[in-house]
Formats: structure tokens, sequence, C-alpha cells
């Protein structure tokens, strides 16, 4: 059964070798000063504190917070969509029945995220990863993912761009990729995910690739 892993835009960017890196996670002073300014300050402690213990491979203790931050407000997309990454990621050790509920709960998880913000790139990321790495037996469907992907080069190019790179990286369809990146970069030559992914690409391919910004 194929797992689902789930990427947030504005938390990490995927090289090519499938490894994540954040770019925005070391600016801890933006950080203290977004929740400092949130008026939700539980939930969004939780929130924050799940990221972080996420991010140090304590799956136990981040998938506590993330449902604790869910239950402290359940109108907040992030947490929700924050729920569903931790718990993907348990689907990378667990037994077949038990990564059938995961998949069910991760689905509904980003399915309320999406109701309650239908034009957020995360939500429909985090759809159009669930639909292109879940089996047909639980809804996966690649079509549905390309559609999602389309959709949120509707709201923002630069960012759809990325979801089409990220598909064709899954896809075995790396001969697209260098397009993908450099029109994602082109869209929106201020946006760090855009920026990291096409330096990833090239540092990737090393001497294969030569690339010359002023010719673009």
């Amino acid at each position: 059964m194929c797992v689902v892993v789930l990427a947030v835009f504005s938390t990490c960017v995927h090289s090519q070798n499938g490894n994540a890196f954040h770019p925005q996670e070391a600016n801890f002073g933006q950080l203290f000063q977004a929740i400092s300014a949130d008026e939700d300050y539980d939930a969004t402690i939780l929130y924050f504190q799940s990221r972080f213990k996420q991010n140090l491979g304590n799956h136990n203790e981040a998938l506590q917070l993330a449902e604790a931050a869910v239950k402290a407000n359940s109108k907040k997309a992030a947490y929700h969509l924050q729920l569903a990454s931790v718990l993907s990621e348990e689907t990378n050790h667990a037994k077949f029945f038990r990564k059938i509920s995961l998949a069910k709960r991760i689905r509904a998880e980003l399915e309320t995220a999406l109701k309650l913000e239908p034009a957020n790139p995360n939500c429909l990321f985090g759809m159009m990863m669930y639909y292109e790495q879940s089996p047909a037996m639980l809804g996966g469907s690649k079509e549905k993912a390309h559609q999602f992907a389309n959709q949120i080069g509707k709201i923002d190019r630069s960012k759809g761009y990325l979801a089409q790179a990220q598909l064709a990286r899954i896809e075995k369809k790396n001969g697209d990729l260098e397009d993908l990146y450099l029109k994602a970069f082109q869209a929106d030559p201020t946006s760090l995910d855009a920026l990291a992914s096409l330096a990833g690409f090239y540092a990737s391919e090393g001497p294969k690739k030569k690339y010359n910004f002023a010719n673009r």
C-alpha cells in the first residue's frame, strides 16, 4: 500500500532526493511574533509544539499535540493539516489494516481543512498528495491529483508549478522537472520555496546542467 506523505508549501520544500528542508523554520523571531499576536493562543502553541516535535522525529508527542490543537480549535485548517501530516508518518511502519484506518483518518482531516479554507493552496496540496499516493481502494486517483495541482495554479501560479513538479517527481517524469521549477521561479522570483526547489534541482544535477539566469 502506498504511503501518504504530506508536505505543506509554507513549511517545507522537497529536494530531488525526496528529503525536505525548511527555509522558514529557523526564523524563530517571526514564529514567536505570530504566536503572541494570535488570539487563539493555546491552540497555536500546541500547533507549533507539534511541528517542532515532528521535526525532531518524536512522533507520539507530535501526534498528541496535533490532536490537542484540533480539539482546542477545530475551525483552523492549519491544525487539521498538521494532524494529517503527523498521522501520515505512522503509515511508514503500520500494518495493513492499521494503514487503512490511518488513511481514512488522514483523508477526513484533509477534507475538513479544505472545507474550512477551500482557496488555501496548502489544503489543496494536501488533497493532491493524498490522491496521488493512495491506492485506488482508498480513493486514490492520479487524475484527481493533477486536477488539484491545476486548482493550485489558478490561485498561485508559482505554487501550481511546484505542485506539478512534485507530481512529476513522484511519477518519475524527471524530464519535466527543470521546466516546472524554472516556471515556478519566474512566476514569483520572491518565493523562497521556488528558489530553494530550483537551487536543489541544479545542485542535484551537478555538472549535467548549466543554468544562466541572464538567458532566461
